[in-house]
């Protein structure tokens, strides 16, 4: 499948080159050609556990990745939640999606527990045995859930950049206290925009990209 810029001056041609490529060379994000409709019968909704309903949506949508290799990626990824990783609870006529049961007790850890792995399936689809590194900008709930998502994950570093005074105390304690040895918390003079302006300079800068080149790391 496609992947076209949202500034319309560029594409990838597979899910896997727009994973890894992050942003388009136009400075916009990827969206696909077309938004695959995914059908669930009755008995499914009834009966599938998270990790196979996120199969089955992922898996039609980027249908150009490794089935048997998603299938096992989705289940690691979400193994730090508890066993029941997505709680509907019911309150009189009402129904509440708990979305606080990763990690960082940010719903964000959904995505970013998965992000990973499917970057994981991409690189070894094009052969690439280079370090990975991430650069990312937070606000706060992205930044935490980024480096707990990526810890661990091999032949990957990521960097998160966020305000001085535009984040929670538990939200910067959660960053500069995760432990992990792939993950650093920087703190900018500026704020959110400041960070994410920066970056996406950082992106398109031809220098730069050299010189992690040099480095075995794209």
């Amino acid at each position: 499948m496609k992947y076209y810029s949202t500034r319309g001056n560029s594409f990838v041609d597979s899910t896997s080159e727009a994973l890894l490529k992050g942003l388009a060379d136009d400075g916009g994000l990827f969206i696909p050609e077309e938004i695959r409709k995914v059908n669930f019968t009755d008995e499914e909704i009834e009966r599938l556990d998270y990790t196979e309903f996120v199969y089955k949506v992922i898996s039609a949508i980027f249908d150009d990745l490794d089935g048997e290799k998603l299938k096992i990626e989705i289940e690691k990824a979400y193994s730090k939640f508890p066993k029941d990783i997505l709680p509907i609870k019911n309150v009189g006529n009402l129904y509440f999606m708990e979305l606080f049961h990763g990690e960082t007790r940010a719903f964000k850890d959904f995505a970013l527990s998965l992000l990973p792995r499917l970057i994981k399936i991409a690189k070894e689809e094009n052969n690439i045995e280079e370090k990975t590194l991430i650069l990312t900008a937070t606000s706060g709930d992205t930044g935490s859930a980024a480096i707990s998502g990526f810890s661990g994950v091999d032949n990957t570093n990521i960097i998160v950049f966020y305000p001085t005074d535009g984040i929670s105390l538990i939200q910067r304690a959660q960053m500069i206290n995760s432990g992990s040895k792939n993950a650093t918390a920087v703190a900018i003079d500026g704020n959110f925009d400041d960070a994410q302006s920066a970056l996406k300079k950082i992106f398109n800068d031809l220098e730069f990209k050299k010189n992690l080149e040099k480095q075995d790391t794209y």
